[in-house]
Order: C-alpha cells, then sequence, then structure tokens
C-alpha cells in the first residue's frame, strides 16, 4: 500500500527510490494554497490548509464550485497522469499526521484517486442483490473503481456524473490532448 511521505529541504535527505514529489511546482501540486484560501475569505487560518485541501479535491472532481479555478489545462493534464501515481508513494512537504489523525494534505486526495478500490462482484448475506456503483470510462466504458461518497449522492440526486475520461489509461492522453486543442481554439 502507497505510503505518505514528509520531504524536506535539508541537506542529506533524499527521496526513497518509486516515491513521486507531488509538491507545486510539479504538475501534481496542488494549485490552491493557503494564503488563497484565507485572502478570498473562504477559511480563517487555522482551518486554510484544510480548505485548500477540500477546495482541490472538489476541482479535481469535477472543475467547478470552487472559487477562483486554475486554468482547465493544468486539471486535464493532472488527470491524464494520475495513473502514474497507482501504488507509489507520494512525497509533500506537508507534515505527516499523528497516529489517528486525518491526513490534511492533498497528497492524500492524489492517493485515494489513484488508488480506487475495485470491489469484486459478491452476494448479499441473505442472498438477496448487492448493489454497489463502479465508475466507467465516458469513453471506452472501462472500469476505473469504486464511485465515492460524493459521486453516488450526485447520482442519487439527479445530478450528471463527471467526466472521468482524464483517469483511464487508454482514453487519458487522447482526450487530454483533445481538451488542450480545444482551450487553444479558444483562446
Amino acid at each position: 500500500m502507497p505510503e505518505p511521505i514528509q520531504r524536506f529541504r535539508r541537506k542529506g535527505w533524499r527521496k526513497p527510490d518509486g516515491a513521486v514529489i507531488v509538491t507545486r511546482p510539479s504538475r501534481f501540486g496542488n494549485p490552491f494554497t493557503a494564503a488563497d484560501v484565507v485572502a478570498c475569505g473562504i477559511a480563517v487560518p487555522e482551518t486554510a490548509r484544510e480548505a485548500a485541501v477540500e477546495m482541490f479535491a472538489a476541482w479535481l472532481d469535477c472543475g467547478l464550485g470552487v472559487p477562483k479555478p486554475p486554468q482547465e489545462r493544468t486539471r486535464v493534464v493532472l488527470l491524464a497522469h494520475l495513473h502514474q501515481l497507482v501504488g507509489r508513494d507520494l512525497a509533500c512537504y506537508c507534515p505527516l499526521p499523528e497516529p489517528g489523525e486525518r491526513d490534511v494534505c492533498h497528497r492524500r486526495v492524489l492517493m485515494e484517486r489513484a488508488n480506487r478500490p475495485r470491489t469484486p462482484e459478491r452476494a448479499a448475506a441473505d442472498g438477496g442483490r448487492l448493489i454497489r456503483m463502479q465508475r466507467a470510462c465516458n469513453g471506452c466504458g472501462g472500469g476505473l473503481g469504486d464511485a465515492n461518497d460524493a459521486e453516488i449522492h450526485a447520482a442519487i440526486s439527479g445530478q450528471p456524473m463527471p467526466d472521468v475520461r482524464g483517469e483511464c489509461l487508454r482514453c487519458g492522453p487522447a482526450y487530454a490532448k483533445a481538451v488542450l486543442k480545444e482551450l487553444a481554439r479558444a483562446r
């Protein structure tokens, strides 16, 4: 199972083999800073880092619903390369959580998205049907893992499911290229 790693800027620190750096300015860096969150009046300094992580998760999932979103190009590129994080340790400057505490860092969001569980088919204990919701690529229909709670609630309330072609190993690169071409044309 992948592990979070705290990155340091001190002499002698080395990134462990196989780990991926997810700090800014890498393609996996969180475009929302704690300072931006405080400046926009979204959170107070004590909760700013957590708010920035939640904004990152919302932006990554749907690209909408967050103030001052970064360019769509950044999101598309990140999603097209998300498969590179599967099973890898992720390194960020954010401190590691104490045992039993929640990891307040965007690397947690990246680890959750890249390593989504894939629930196997099974019957309920009483012999009835077991209902589960799997995510599928909007392009090829390939399985992308279990839906998260937010996606399930959105589907139940009749909202459209997000376009997840960017997360697909087969469709991601072509989808990213098409979106980037469309964005360039719109300028």
